[in-house]
């Protein structure tokens, strides 16, 4: 008898997904796979019921989560994980639902299910009574860790960034694609080695010495200024 969250994954309309969100779905599940061209509705559907939704439906069933579908309530999910002072509703990986029912957790009276994005992120500042998100310039402010499945969405100049502050002695070759970065990432910043394998010293990744000989700390413009160099 096949499990009940299998059953489950399959009434979700996977169908009516647009070209744009079934490849953005591809690409976050399978960061390494590369859509060549612009592949049609029908050959991304195809590819996603025969690679995409075997993995959901596993951890459906390994988890014991349900698929959220669009009549489903908000309340259904799970935010309890969710840190709502570092949280900014405005990402793309915010969904409705997840903002809805982050809302719901405070006022469950609320009915948020046709609600859209803008308005649900008014009524989110509202009720947390929290002043609207004004995001960091962009590299300016070391990011906390993160983890699967955040850090796939993340794209290779974050975690290059990240990687950089984190070891400034490290140095990774623009050539590194999105799936050696991010295994460089858990190696490193999470200490997870399950994907190790996928990178090597010395071609995806460098260690420099981080001491810097003195004589390369003496600026020879300074030293001209205050006459510390010998006439040639």
């Amino acid at each position: 008898m096949a499990p009940e969250t299998s059953r489950s994954s399959d009434t979700i309309p996977w169908h009516k997904a647009t070209v744009k969100k079934l490849t953005r779905i591809i690409q976050l599940t399978f960061p390494s796979v590369e859509l060549k061209g612009s592949p049609g509705k029908a050959l991304l559907t195809q590819y996603f019921k025969e690679h995409v939704a075997p993995v959901f439906a596993l951890h459906f069933e390994t988890t014991g989560e349900k698929p959220v579908a669009d009549n489903q309530n908000h309340e259904d999910i799970n935010v309890d994980h969710i840190q709502v002072k570092e949280f900014d509703p405005n990402l793309l990986s915010s969904t409705k639902a997840i903002i809805g029912a982050s809302i719901r957790k405070v006022n469950p009276q609320i009915n948020t299910r046709n609600l859209n994005k803008g308005p649900l992120i008014a009524l989110f500042y509202q009720v947390y009574n929290l002043s609207p998100f004004q995001p960091v310039r962009p590299f300016s402010v070391v990011a906390a860790p993160i983890g699967s499945p955040l850090l796939e969405q993340q794209r290779r100049n974050q975690i290059r960034f990240a990687l950089q502050c984190y070891f400034p002695n490290l140095f990774v070759p623009l050539e590194c694609n999105h799936r050696e970065l991010v295994a460089i990432y858990e190696l490193f910043i999470l200490e997870d080695r399950t994907h190790e394998n996928w990178v090597q010293e010395n071609t995806h990744y460098y260690w420099s010495d981080p001491n810097i000989p003195a004589k390369y700390l003496v600026s020879p413009f300074a030293c001209k200024t205050f006459g510390l160099l010998t006439a040639i």
